[in-house]
């Protein structure tokens, strides 16, 4: 189960928050619901635009906060598009030259015991702005390995669609790259850093990064 965040703030206590700050950061952060239809020739455009990017590279984002971390981050890749681009694809403009994806990352457990629940961040410490998810209920034992996709960052949202009647219908959808909560349109990737900022073990026990150094 994945719980996602989004803030300007920096502490620990916001992975452990509340439901309530949860449900609240949920709703700032809600999926947009498509009115109207959108022209064929849109979507195709969107479908161009989307492959390209899904062709495109991987490219790293900075992982930080690894050294003692128990459960550590093995890698996290995005793709990365120009911000005319992201654009074209969202319908949010920005004053990015360059806008990334959320990430695909792979994480292991390097401690001894079960991990439950994680909090994982994505941080541009310039502006002061968290991008993260909470992931629980998790049986995580020691040694395993933990894949995040970029799925994960995006609940599936209320679209229009066009059924085989012909009529246009509203349709739980997993959002796409046309959907803003793909993106980490905040900072480029070059201010951003990946890292687990929270842990908490079967036995009740947890781990919390601390803000030094590039943690900030």
């Amino acid at each position: 189960m994945s719980q996602l965040l989004r803030s300007h703030r920096w502490t620990v206590a916001i992975a452990c928050g509340s439901v309530l700050m949860l449900s609240a950061m949920a709703l700032a952060y809600g999926g947009r619901t498509a009115s109207t239809p959108v022209p064929a020739s849109a979507h195709a455009d969107k479908k161009d635009i989307a492959r390209q990017i899904e062709a495109a590279p991987d490219q790293a984002l900075r992982i930080i906060g690894n050294d003692d971390c128990p459960l550590r981050l093995v890698e996290a890749r995005v793709k990365e598009a120009p911000g005319h681009l992201f654009t074209k694809l969202t319908g949010r403009t920005t004053d990015l030259a360059s806008v990334s994806t959320v990430p695909e990352a792979m994480l292991v457990n390097h401690s001894g015991q079960t991990v439950t629940r994680f909090f994982l961040a994505i941080r541009d410490p310039l502006s002061r702005t968290t991008r993260g998810i909470l992931q629980s209920k998790l049986a995580l034992k020691p040694g395993e390995t933990y894949k995040i996709t970029r799925d994960h960052f995006a609940e599936p949202e209320q679209m229009t669609v066009k059924g085989e009647d012909g009529k246009f219908h509203q349709k739980l959808v997993a959002p796409g790259l046309e959907s803003e909560k793909k993106w980490l349109h905040f900072a480029e990737r070059s201010s951003l850093f990946i890292t687990v900022a929270m842990i908490e073990f079967a036995d009740g026990s947890k781990w919390a990064i601390r803000e030094e150094g590039e943690v900030q």
